[in-house]
C-alpha cells in the first residue's frame, strides 16, 4: 500500500504532457520573435489570453504583426478578438478589429508603456459558431519586432499573464491554467558596429577588418590618430602616417595605414591620394572649434 500511495504522489507531481504553454521564438537570426500557444486541450481550448511582454531595458519592442483579425474559422482559426483595440457602432457592427496591443491611455490599470519602449500588454480573444470554426490547439498569436537600441550581449524577453487587470489566461470554461504561463527567451544584441550598416562605403570598411580609426571623430578632416597632438587634432604625426600610406595599393594598407583613407573613396587605384593629403592640409595645425566633428549620418558611434 505505501508503495502505491508512492506511485501515484509521483505521479500527481509530474505535469501532464500537452499541458497548455506559451513560447517566445525568434526567427532565425532576424530581430523577429514568434509569440506562440501550444498544448491546448481541444475539449476546453484557451478563451482569451492576456500577456504582459518585457525586454531587458535598453532593448524595445517596436512593432506587433502577424496576428489574426476577426472570428476563428476552419480556414484561418485564431485569436482575432482584441477587447482594449475593437470598435463596435451602436448597431452592434464591428467598424474596427482593433490590434493586440492594450491601450495604454484608455484602458484602467498599467497596459505596459507601449510600443517603441521594452514592456507592452497584449490582449487576445476567440470567437467562433461550431467546432469546426475552434482555434487550433497550437498557433502563432503574433510577431514581436525587436530593436536592441544600443544594448550588447544578450537581453531577456519575458512573457507572463497579466492577472492583476486584465485575468491573465482564460479557458473557455472559465477557468485558468494553473500555473500561471510563462515564457522567456535569451536574445542576442550583438555589439553594435560604429559604421552604419547602410553607409555606402561598408563594404570597404569590412574588407579592410573594420578599422576604429574610421570612426574617429575627426578622421574625415585629418585626424588619422585619434590623438591630439599638442593642441591640434590634426598636425605633424598625422601627415606622417599618411606619408606612409600615400599611393600605396589596397593589399599594401596594412595595419593603420587605412586610416588614412579620410574621403572612404580611391582616387586612381590608390585609397589615399592627393585627395587625401588636401583635406589633411585644410585643418591642418588649426585650433579645435576650427576642426569639427563629422557628420554622423554613416555612423551609429565615435570611437575616440
Amino acid at each position: 500500500m505505501k508503495k502505491l500511495i508512492l506511485v501515484l504522489a509521483v505521479l500527481l507531481t509530474v505535469p501532464a504532457f500537452g499541458a497548455l504553454s506559451i513560447s517566445l521564438t525568434q526567427q532565425g537570426t532576424t530581430n523577429l520573435v514568434d509569440l506562440t500557444y501550444a498544448g491546448a486541450d481541444t475539449a476546453n481550448l484557451p478563451r482569451a489570453f492576456a500577456l504582459n511582454i518585457e525586454v531587458t531595458s535598453p532593448a524595445k519592442i517596436t512593432d506587433v504583426t502577424n496576428f489574426k483579425i476577426g472570428e476563428s474559422n476552419s480556414t484561418k482559426p485564431g485569436f482575432g478578438i482584441y477587447p482594449a483595440r475593437i470598435v463596435i457602432d451602436g448597431t452592434g457592427t464591428v467598424t474596427a478589429w482593433g490590434t493586440p496591443l492594450a491601450d495604454e491611455v484608455n484602458d484602467p490599470g498599467a497596459a505596459g508603456t507601449g510600443i517603441g519602449t521594452n514592456k507592452v500588454v497584449l490582449e487576445f480573444g476567440s470567437l467562433y459558431v461550431g467546432d469546426g470554426n475552434a482555434p487550433a490547439a497550437s498557433g502563432t498569436l503574433c510577431t514581436l519586432t525587436m530593436d536592441c537600441n544600443g544594448a550588447t550581449g544578450n537581453v531577456n524577453i519575458v512573457a507572463t499573464e497579466e492577472n492583476t487587470y486584465r485575468g491573465g489566461v482564460v479557458l473557455e470554461d472559465g477557468t485558468a491554467p494553473s500555473p500561471d504561463l510563462t515564457a522567456s527567451l535569451v536574445y542576442a544584441c550583438a555589439p553594435p558596429e560604429c559604421v552604419k550598416s547602410t553607409a555606402p562605403f561598408y563594404s570597404v570598411w569590412v574588407q579592410f577588418g573594420k578599422p576604429n580609426c574610421w570612426c574617429y571623430q575627426r578622421n574625415c578632416r585629418g585626424d588619422v590618430d585619434g590623438l591630439k597632438q599638442l593642441s591640434y587634432w590634426v598636425f605633424t604625426a598625422d601627415l606622417t602616417a599618411l606619408k606612409a600610406a600615400f599611393g600605396a595599393q589596397d593589399g599594401d594598407l596594412t595595419g593603420t595605414k587605412i586610416c588614412s583613407d579620410l574621403d572612404r573613396a580611391k582616387q586612381l587605384s590608390y585609397r589615399v591620394f592627393t585627395a587625401d593629403l588636401t583635406i589633411l592640409k585644410s585643418y591642418f595645425a588649426l585650433q579645435e572649434a576650427s576642426v569639427p566633428v563629422c557628420d554622423m549620418t554613416n555612423y551609429n558611434f565615435w570611437t575616440n
